[in-house]
């Protein structure tokens, strides 16, 4: 309660300068305010201090998602022209562990999701920001704890989420790799991204300059001489302003990076013995949606479908696990990132609550050939929607003959 009147206080009163000095003054300089900028905005401002590496107009392409059995045209996949995405190097920034945001100077940071926001409907949902509307953020005063000589960025917002970290801060290797960047220079990481093993595996698997890592604690303070950043190649939102508006362009991928992806870590993958059959339990997941999961999982036994759970493999049995699938079903989140592994013609079922025309996995699906349908709770309506991850059903009868009508559908 207290922060929150704090929040609407701090909101009233930053709409006037005046009232935004007579804060600080009243909190002895707690809290500072940070205008978002573009990098193009920083480099016409700090002209001297920003170095264009590489500047490509990429195509960026997605597919809306299944939720029902039909022949699809080859055609699925629209693509959008021109989207940017460059390296550059800036002179003498802050950077903040768990964070997007770079401080360029006292009152200004880049923050490139504000300006990839094509429907106005994303909410950036940094927990750096206190507060934050379109145009800045406010933030607390904290001092730096470390100076970083030069690095190339790759920690930032949602970097503890697989799917974020895999689809987009691991695919800007693919650019780094490609540029000049001498193999001296380090990689900048969130701690989460070393700690947790199936992360510290798969930047590991790719770093093959075998760079140095320098670590960042979540929110805390780092001056860097040097950074190199890659703006977003994949536009992945964390979150919302209105869920229910959500559209299947809300999402982009640069399909180039899926094929980097695939090409670079099938070859990883270990040779144990993994089933065709595959159910993703979400038992042991930390944050997930609830569903009745066990009947379902007892229909499924019954098909010789066998639970895994794919946060007890390794990163590289992951990978031969989702490879070597012929039908795979699960209840939503990251672990379907692996669908990238996945070979032409494999089937899944990705049970869900609402029809949300969420591109995350079906954009996946199309370009590589795999027949990915979603099963959503019937009784539930999406005006009804409380939150993102409300509790579900799965009528379990029409989820089996799903199943059955795929089976046959791939003989």
């Amino acid at each position: 309660m207290i922060r929150r009147k704090l929040i609407q206080f701090i909101r009233y009163i930053t709409r006037l300068n005046l009232g935004w000095f007579l804060f600080n003054w009243m909190t002895n300089r707690k809290y500072e305010r940070i205008e978002f900028a573009s990098i193009e905005e920083i480099s016409h401002k700090y002209p001297d201090r920003v170095e264009n590496i590489i500047e490509n107009n990429n195509t960026v392409s997605y597919a809306p998602p299944a939720f029902e059995l039909k022949v699809h045209p080859d055609n699925i996949l629209q693509h959008i022209e021109g989207y940017k995405n460059k390296m550059v190097i800036i002179k003498d920034v802050v950077v903040v562990g768990g964070s997007n945001l770079i401080m360029t100077d006292h009152s200004t940071g880049i923050y490139d999701l504000k300006f990839n926001d094509r429907n106005n409907n994303i909410s950036f949902s940094d927990q750096l920001f206190g507060y934050y509307t379109s145009n800045y953020a406010i933030i607390d005063n904290e001092d730096e704890i470390g100076l970083v000589h030069k690095g190339i960025m790759l920690a930032g917002n949602y970097s503890f989420n697989y799917y974020h970290w895999m689809m987009e801060f691991i695919v800007k290797i693919k650019i780094i790799d490609e540029s000049t960047i001498a193999p001296e220079i380090p990689i900048i990481l969130d701690r989460v991204c070393v700690d947790v093993p199936q992360y510290k595996e798969l930047i590991d698997l790719l770093n093959i300059f075998n760079r140095q890592y320098i670590i960042l604690d979540k929110f805390k303070r780092y001056r860097v001489d040097e950074l190199y950043y890659v703006s977003p190649v994949n536009l992945i939102p964390p979150s919302f302003r209105n869920i229910k508006t959500i559209k299947p362009d809300d999402f982009l991928f640069h399909l180039e990076t899926i094929d980097y992806l695939r090409k670079s870590l099938l070859l990883k993958q270990s040779n144990i013995e993994t089933p065709e059959l595959v159910y993703v339990s979400r038992e042991k997941a930390s944050s997930r949606r609830v569903f009745n999961e066990n009947k379902v999982f007892d229909e499924l036994s019954k098909l010789n479908f066998v639970k895994v759970c794919p946060e007890d493999m390794t990163l590289t049995d992951q990978i031969r696990l989702f490879n070597h699938a012929r039908f795979i079903i699960g209840g939503s989140g990251a672990a379907f990132t692996n669908l990238i592994f996945c070979s032409k013609g494999c089937n899944i079922i990705i049970l869900t609550n609402y029809k949300f025309p969420i591109s995350i996995f079906s954009t996946i699906s199309y370009y590589l050939h795999l027949n990915l349908v979603y099963l959503t709770d019937e009784t539930l309506d999406l005006r009804m929607m409380k939150s993102l991850h409300d509790r579900f059903n799965i009528n379990t009868d029409h989820l089996t003959r799903l199943i059955l009508q795929m089976m046959k559908n791939s003989l």
